[in-house]
C-alpha cells in the first residue's frame, strides 16, 4: 500500500530563527503553498529556528518537495538548510496527531510570536487568506474527524464572524489576507488586496479615513470601487479584521484585569 504520508522539518545550518517577522514568514508561507500543491499539503508550521510540514504522499515526493523549498528559500532569503528529516506517517491517528503536533508547534515551544498564524496554514483552513484554500480540500478529504472547531482552538477564538470590526487594522487585514508583506504598488494581488478591503469598508468609513488606512489618494479608492472583487478574499479580509479586533480587545482586557489587580493590590 502506499504511504498515508510524511513529516518533514527543515533546520537552518546555523540554527538560527528561519523568518523573523511577519513580512518574512509570509514569504516562507508563499513558497510552501506554492510548491506543496501538488503533494496533498495537509499542514505546515514556521516556529522560531525550524519548519514543520505534513503532506499526503509517498517518501520520494516529499524529499523533492523538501529540496524544491529549501531551493526557493535559499534564492528568496538566501537561508541554507541541513537536510531535511522526513519521517513516515504510519496510520490514519498518526496523521491526524501529526496534523495537531504542526498546528500546535508555538504552543508546544513555548512561544507567542506568530499568533495570527502567518507561517502556517490555518488561516488557509479557517477562510482567513486566500492562497492556501487548496489545503481545506486536502484536510476534509484525508483528516476528516478534523471539525472547524478544533481548527478556532488554535486561536483561541469560538468564531471569526463576530463584531464590532475594527477599521484600523484594515491594511494589514488585508495585506495577510492575501499573504502580502504588505500593500505597496500596484500588482495585481496588492490591487485585488487593496478592492477586497474597500468592498469591506463599505459606507461604513468617510472616503479620506479610508485612503489614508490603505495608503492611497481617495481618486483611488474612487477607482477601486468601480473594479470587480474576489468574494472569498473580501470574506478572508473582514475575518481578518474581526480576529485583529477580537486580539486587541482580549489585550485591552487583560491590561484592565492587570491594573485592577495592581490598584488592589495598593489599596489593601
Amino acid at each position: 500500500m502506499d504511504a498515508l504520508g510524511h513529516h518533514i522539518r527543515l533546520r537552518l545550518e546555523d540554527d538560527r530563527v528561519i523568518a523573523p517577522g511577519p513580512e518574512n514568514r509570509r514569504v516562507v508561507t508563499r513558497v510552501v503553498l506554492a510548491q506543496a500543491r501538488r503533494e496533498h499539503l495537509l499542514a505546515f508550521r514556521l516556529v522560531d529556528t525550524h519548519l514543520h510540514i505534513e503532506v499526503g504522499c509517498g517518501r520520494e515526493a516529499a524529499g523533492r518537495l523538501a529540496q524544491r523549498i529549501e531551493g526557493s528559500l535559499r534564492k528568496r532569503l538566501e537561508l541554507r538548510f541541513v537536510p531535511a528529516y522526513v519521517k513516515l506517517i504510519q496510520d490514519q491517528q498518526h496523521l491526524n496527531n501529526t496534523f495537531r503536533y504542526v498546528l500546535d508547534q508555538e504552543r508546544h515551544h513555548g512561544l507567542d510570536t506568530d499568533p495570527f498564524h502567518d507561517g502556517s496554514n490555518l488561516p488557509d483552513l479557517l477562510g482567513l487568506r486566500v492562497l492556501g484554500q487548496f489545503t481545506a480540500e486536502n484536510v476534509r478529504a484525508l483528516l476528516p474527524r478534523i471539525t472547524r472547531r478544533d481548527l478556532l482552538g488554535y486561536l483561541g477564538l469560538p468564531d471569526l464572524d463576530g463584531s464590532p470590526i475594527r477599521y484600523d487594522h484594515l491594511e494589514p487585514a488585508a495585506a495577510a489576507a492575501a499573504g502580502l508583506g504588505e500593500l505597496r504598488g500596484s500588482t495585481s494581488e496588492v490591487v485585488a488586496a487593496r478592492s477586497a478591503a474597500v468592498r469591506v469598508a463599505g459606507d461604513e468609513i468617510p472616503l479620506g479615513h479610508l485612503a489614508g488606512l490603505l495608503d492611497v489618494s481617495i481618486r483611488t479608492v474612487q477607482r477601486i470601487r468601480s473594479l470587480p472583487v474576489d468574494e472569498r478574499l473580501v470574506v478572508a479580509v473582514r475575518r481578518q479584521l474581526w480576529l485583529r479586533s477580537w486580539a486587541e480587545e482580549k489585550g485591552r482586557t487583560a491590561e484592565d484585569a492587570r491594573g485592577g489587580g495592581e490598584k488592589a493590590e495598593l489599596e489593601r
